[in-house]
């Protein structure tokens, strides 16, 4: 968007891979990546609808300095042995490193940088009503927070796998992760801080089997799971600064799960799976901490500077996400080329984290997080693939996939707010979670390696078409439009396509490939109505246009009159088409 920092993004992605074979049963793999972003706000992603209705008049001629830039930077390092101690067993281990840098900085030649708290404004129609209007040159509306992350991981894991018969294999294997976490996280207004080293650990044992016979396979485990923030706990809500500390715990978690397949005919199998899951909590967030969703980190210690005093401050001892999920599903092939599935599913979710409130008069009123509610999903999934198929004149495959599902998210009683004279607990209850049914699709070709006339100019030509349509959902608010008679003017179908054309070049017996594509996003150029907007800013006949119309009608001002832009219209961008290039070696 031209009100972006950076006229353009640069992208860089590179791997590299060496194999060694040590000896007739032994392999050594040794890969790395390396990526790199000068990126920023308004290059790629979806439309800033807040951008828009807040500050794309008045701010069109300034940059929006309230994102600031995102460079990113990732590498990593993986070392993976395997071993055959024989015909029916072997074992692997795999060791890597990972580094990430993430960051939220200012403007380079910004010459007021962090300390700019508004905007400076034209001064073409000073003296005249309405002049001094329009924001210009670095700030929108000043910077309001800013980060800097940069965060290792250390992994290693391993398994041993064994075929005892033919009708009996066994796997075991586990894995741990440890994290360096270099952070600073730091906002105005007042004046707070996140900044240190943390350095959580979770990991893993499993041990499970797989019985086949005849017309019956089953595959059945049992998983160990744990981590530790390794930090410390506070052990007062009020003033927990100056309170004692703890240790923080570590917290297990040992989940069986089981699978189970049945072939009922050599073209037909039903399937059904159970299982136990585990999902530690995030560890920390970024932002102002303003924002419920910007206080659920587990780890976050947002301090304001000058009293000493959390902003946010996270719950060391916030236990695991418990899921529990059931899977019933049967599966059909057709003509040995396609495949459809169909698949209906239940997860029952505990120990959801919510945001919690402490009131600590006259200390400090800040947030922290805790396990409170629960949940749970039910949904039917439908799949078809199409495999891989060569012919004379080419190679297809595709796939088609349809989900819908709802939900209930449940309140467990636990307060959303701490005082000193007592809790203060929201509605309890359960509420339906509606969610869009969704289809993905796509399809894929590429010319056959025969075609060599023309100088092979025809070779390693590879197309793809990817649809993607989202449903409405007459008890979601975003999918109407609500009429004064009471009636929903329900949306009609939001719909994108993508297309994409590549060219393989091979050199040296193909141990260089260079490739250039076209990438046609949004190909027939959908819009998908901004509902929300609509429903809250434009009077009751524009909306009455809007469904009069079956939605090709779209207002260009709200009821006051002022101007709706069209980047605020839509939640989608228009066409756009991108050119690239590919070099793996």
């Amino acid at each position: 968007m031209g009100n972006s920092f950076y006229d353009r993004g640069i992208f860089f992605d590179g791997t590299a891979k060496l194999a060694y074979q040590l000896d007739p049963k032994t392999k050594l793999l040794v890969s790395g990546f390396y990526s790199s972003a000068r990126t920023g706000w308004g290059i790629g992603g979806t439309p800033d609808v807040f951008w828009a209705q807040n500050y794309g008049i008045n701010s069109r001629y300034a940059y929006y300095d309230i994102e600031g830039i995102s460079p990113e930077l990732t590498d990593g390092l993986t070392a993976r042995l395997t071993h055959f101690i024989s015909d029916a067993s072997m074992f692997e281990i795999t060791a890597s490193h990972t580094y990430a840098k993430r960051v939220k900085g200012i403007f380079p030649g910004d010459s007021l940088g962090w300390d700019a708290t508004g905007p400076t404004t034209d001064l073409l129609r000073a003296g005249v009503p309405g002049g001094n209007q329009d924001n210009i040159g670095y700030h929108t509306a000043g910077y309001y927070d800013r980060h800097e992350d940069r965060n290792t991981t250390w992994n290693v894991n391993g398994y041993y796998s064994n075929q005892l018969t033919k009708h009996l294999q066994v796997k075991g294997g586990g894995e741990f992760f440890y994290y360096n976490l270099d952070h600073y996280n730091e906002s105005k207004l007042p004046p707070r801080l996140d900044a240190g080293v943390y350095n959580p650990y979770q990991g893993a044992a499993y041990a499970e089997g797989k019985l086949e016979f005849t017309g019956f396979i089953m595959n059945a485990g049992l998983r160990y799971d744990f981590y530790n923030d390794n930090g410390v706990v506070y052990t007062s809500f009020f003033d927990p600064i100056g309170s004692p500390t703890k240790k923080s715990s570590l917290f297990s978690q040992l989940s069986p799960r089981v699978g189970i397949s049945h072939p009922i005919d050599e073209y037909t199998v039903l399937h059904f799976s159970y299982g136990h899951f585990f999902q530690r909590p995030p560890f920390g967030d970024y932002g102002e901490g303003n924002s419920d969703d910007q206080a659920v980190g587990s780890l976050t210690t947002f301090i304001v500077t000058s009293t000493g005093q959390p902003w946010v401050l996270g719950n060391r001892d916030v236990k695991p996400e418990h899921t529990i999920a059931y899977e019933l599903g049967v599966e059909r092939n057709f003509f040995d080329e396609f495949v459809l599935t169909v698949t209906a599913y239940y997860k029952d979710i505990r120990n959801l984290i919510q945001a919690v409130t402490i009131v600590d008069p006259p200390r400090a009123t800040y947030r922290t997080n805790a396990n409170a509610d629960y949940a749970d999903v039910r949904g039917l999934e439908v799949s078809l693939r199409k495999q891989p198929v060569s012919h004379s004149w080419g190679t297809t495959w595709g796939y088609a996939n349809f989900t819908t599902q709802m939900g209930i998210n449940g309140r467990s009683g636990f307060p959303q707010a701490i005082t000193p004279t007592g809790p203060l607990y929201p509605a309890s209850g359960d509420y339906i979670v509606h969610n869009d049914p969704r289809l993905k699709a796509g399809v894929y070709y590429e010319t056959p390696s025969s075609w060599d006339f023309l100088g092979g100019a025809l070779t390693g030509i590879s197309l793809s078409v990817d649809y993607q349509a989202i449903f409405p959902n007459d008890q979601i608010l975003s999918d109407y439009i609500a009429l004064d008679n009471g009636q929903k003017a329900v949306r009609p179908l939001d719909q994108n396509t993508n297309l994409r054309v590549k060219k393989d070049f091979a050199f040296w017996n193909k141990s260089l490939r260079f490739g250039v594509y076209v990438e046609v996003q949004n190909l027939f150029d959908n819009k998908w109505m901004n509902i929300d907007l609509f429903n809250n800013s434009i009077s009751s006949a524009d909306k009455s246009k809007i469904a009069a119309s079956n939605f090709s009608y779209v207002p260009s001002y709200d009821a006051s009159g002022a101007p709706i832009l069209d980047l605020a219209k839509y939640t989608n961008l228009p066409r756009a088409v991108i050119f690239g290039v590919t070099l793996d070696m």
